[in-house]
């Protein structure tokens, strides 16, 4: 808070000051208050007049303004883009996709209900659902690989439509997780059938449930660590500290197999020499 500084009145010849309290009263109608500079929530609305399909381009928003934090979003557009996100650390209030929607690099986190509609795809990156009640959910054809799906704080993520997972890898040294942390947290992949991990050196695939988090992945027959590739250093962990996480089958192949996950918080791993 800032205020005027006082100033001094001298009274003219023959006409006396002011009165201090008829000062002091002038004093309290000039306070300046600053305030911090607020935005409100905005609704970010997609319109691809850019190149019609990168989130990171700022011409395919209407206003020219990327999404941000405090923005709720939605794509609904007449010519059925796919709007692809590859790249940064960008969390949005909501987001509502009628269109296809893709993830190839990046996190893209959400704090508040959202849902595409058309086809969600991942090719990379790392998806995030993050808070007391949020749920992310694909309603249309899903398919995820290569990429880090995280529930967190009470968040969920919901891919009924998911029937496999690949963790898919192009270099070596990857870490992909598949995480739920925190009470009320919910990974959600009922339909997944099978998962697969990559064919790199030192390639690795964590499943956790954590701090009271569910993974649901009921739907699993064959979790497979493939015998090609470069097999050094390679590994699908399954972790719970806690309940939640169901039985889970041993990889075939596997060297060590610990398949109640849920119970021994361990392994499922494979490490060749």
């Amino acid at each position: 808070m800032a205020s005027l500084k006082r100033r001094r009145w001298f009274g003219r010849r023959g006409h006396k000051s002011l009165h201090p309290e008829r000062s002091r009263y002038l004093r309290q109608l000039l306070q300046i208050e600053f305030l911090e500079d607020r935005r409100m929530l905005a609704i970010i609305n997609w319109n691809g007049q850019g190149d019609g399909q990168s989130w990171g381009d700022v011409n395919n928003w209407v206003g020219k303004v990327l999404p941000g934090a405090q923005d709720d979003v939605v794509i609904d557009v007449a010519n059925n883009p796919t709007v692809v996100f590859s790249t940064g650390n960008v969390s949005v209030a909501s987001l509502t996709s009628a269109e296809s929607f893709s993830i190839t690099g990046g996190t893209f986190t959400v704090t508040g209900d959202s849902v595409v509609n058309g086809a969600f795809a991942m090719t990379g990156g790392t998806l995030v659902a993050n808070g007391t009640g949020v749920d992310f959910t694909s309603n249309s054809t899903t398919t995820v690989s290569g990429s880090s799906l995280s529930a967190l704080s009470g968040g969920a993520i919901h891919l009924p439509n998911l029937t496999s997972y690949t963790n898919t890898t192009s270099v070596n040294d990857q870490t992909r997780t598949l995480k739920a942390s925190g009470a009320g947290s919910h990974l959600d992949l009922p339909n997944v059938n099978t998962i697969t991990n990559g064919l790199n050196f030192n390639t690795h695939l964590a499943i956790q449930a954590l701090s009271g988090g569910t993974v649901d992945l009921n739907g699993v027959t064959q979790i497979t660590e493939p015998n090609s590739g470069d097999l050094r250093f390679r590994s699908i962990n399954i972790l719970a500290d806690g309940t939640g996480t169901p039985p889970l089958p041993c990889p075939e192949g596997a060297a060590t197999c610990q398949p109640r996950a849920e119970r021994s918080g361990a392994a499922a791993q494979r490490r060749p020499g």
